[in-house]
């Protein structure tokens, strides 16, 4: 796992063991196949799960952001609780850290990972290809190129998906406007290991021999995409995103820095407490919806009450303070 996800998971200190009925994978899944889950869940059941999942609340359940294997292993091993990690995430920030956790892990195919970040691009906007490429600690034109091999035909996306071609071939049969020669191409790698130079030799011989310049015509996608610009992100960073801590400017802050910086401290506490209250709300319609009798369900609504009036209050006290 990456450092900046390891730090920014470490940061979360609220850890819950959630009944695993309670958890519903993510909307945006990256991985179209867990792959095997024998070795994970062997480790799970000798030495217990050792990295949380990451979660947030989402209506009655929680979503796992972080962990879709280890919730498949754990269930299988028909656990009924998983620790987890319990964020208030923005569906940006929650995709980014998906993104980057597949990514830096290795867990998925190229084309899975042109898929994800062409989903990013349409979702968020061209304009945060930039950030996610330093997020994940890729250059921006590792992204456009990942992005570029989706214009390929299917029997080339299906070559690179199961292995067969690596995706710097793919990427130099992309540049190949005639379809029939590069098809001869593409049979010709299952015979021959032909470099990524050789098919670019081969390439340039026939734009020699045709007089084409044999590139093909690029998705529309990279024209709306003005990989330099700068989109405002979602205000929820990860942990190494704030600048370093000079010493030497310890107190020499203005009052009015200092009560910010008080302010600040208070809505994360507040937001805190909301997590938590919410957290207690999800775990009480669990508890609602077993009950038998309908005195204790009328009983357990009754604190449903309070408990949804906490966190209106609290979210009103959050609201007056940001405008103090």
């Amino acid at each position: 796992m990456s450092r900046r996800l390891r730090t920014y998971l470490e940061s979360c200190q609220q850890i819950e063991p959630l009944e695993i009925s309670l958890l519903v994978p993510s909307d945006k899944q990256i991985r179209s196949d867990l792959g095997d889950l024998r070795e994970l869940s062997a480790s799970i059941r000798e030495h217990g799960l050792l990295m949380p999942l990451l979660v947030r609340p989402r209506g009655s359940r929680f979503e796992v952001i972080c962990g879709n294997r280890r919730l498949e292993a754990c269930r299988r091993l028909m656990k009924r609780y998983v620790d987890c990690i319990v964020r208030d995430l923005e569906d940006q920030t929650s995709f980014e850290i998906s993104i980057v956790e597949n990514v830096q892990r290795r867990t998925l195919t190229p084309v899975e990972e042109a898929r994800a970040f062409q989903r990013y691009a349409s979702e968020f906007g061209w304009g945060g290809i930039s950030n996610l490429a330093s997020r994940i600690g890729k250059s921006e034109e590792y992204v456009s190129h990942r992005i570029l091999l989706l214009d390929l035909p299917k029997k080339i996306l299906s070559r690179l998906e199961q292995d067969m071609i690596s995706p710097s071939q793919a990427q130099e049969l992309l540049w190949f406007k005639n379809g029939p020669f590069r098809d001869q191409i593409l049979d010709q790698l299952d015979s021959e290991d032909l470099s990524v130079a050789e098919i670019r030799q081969i390439r340039k011989g026939f734009e020699s021999a045709t007089g084409n310049s044999g590139l093909v015509v690029l998705s529309s996608k990279l024209d709306q995409a003005d990989l330099g610009q700068k989109q405002t992100m979602s205000s929820a960073k990860l942990a190494d995103s704030s600048p370093d801590f000079d010493p030497k400017s310890f107190g020499t802050q203005t009052g009015r820095s200092r009560e910010n910086s008080e302010k600040s401290k208070d809505q994360k506490v507040i937001e805190e407490a909301i997590l938590a209250l919410r957290v207690a709300l999800i775990r009480l319609d669990s508890a609602i919806s077993k009950c038998e009798s309908k005195k204790s369900s009328v009983l357990l609504m009754s604190e449903r009450l309070t408990l949804h009036d906490q966190i209106d209050r609290l979210i009103r006290a959050k609201a007056k303070l940001q405008n103090l």
